[in-house]
């Protein structure tokens, strides 16, 4: 396992950034995604659902009455999770994440969301946009996991101490 985390700092820079491509490589390949949040009881609720990153932010695109938008009004903290199943446990590769999501409500930003994801997603379009809540997830650490570079073998890629701005 290596925590890109700690190190000396040029070193620390060249295998962050490095880790930052693979998983924002791996993740264009892919178009669905588990989103966890929490319930107003506490329980975690995990849901499927398509989505389109811009670096290593997410941005997801679901009804406005959806109990998980009503979630992350209550509790902003998610985890999110991508991932493929082989036959071959040496090819296991996928990401996992903590982070926070945030239902946009600013024009342009909802704007941005919506071309992204049409664009990746052309269905989206044909749904009314007043219907529909645009969730940006910004995490704040990844784990992403590659068993080509040995069974159990994860870097682990934190983002800051706290995210900001929505």
């Amino acid at each position: 396992m290596i925590k890109i985390s700690k190190g000396p700092k040029k070193v620390l820079s060249s295998m962050k950034e490095r880790a930052k491509r693979e998983v924002m490589n791996y993740l264009k390949e892919k178009e669905i995604c588990s989103l966890a949040t929490l319930r107003r009881d506490g329980y975690p609720q995990a849901n499927m659902v398509d989505y389109v990153n811009d670096g290593l932010t997410f941005y997801i695109a679901t009804y406005a009455t959806a109990s998980k938008v009503d979630n992350i009004r209550f509790n902003p903290k998610v985890s999110l999770t991508v991932g493929e199943k082989s036959d071959d446990l040496t090819k296991t590769k996928g990401v996992s994440l903590a982070g926070e999501a945030f239902v946009l409500t600013d024009k342009n930003q909802i704007q941005r969301a919506r071309r992204i994801l049409i664009k990746k997603f052309p269905y989206v379009a044909e749904f009314p946009a007043k219907e529909l809540a645009w969730i940006k997830v910004k995490p704040r650490v990844i784990y992403f996991v590659d068993y080509r570079k040995g069974i159990g073998h994860q870097d682990i890629i934190e983002i800051s101490k706290g995210v900001k701005g929505k």
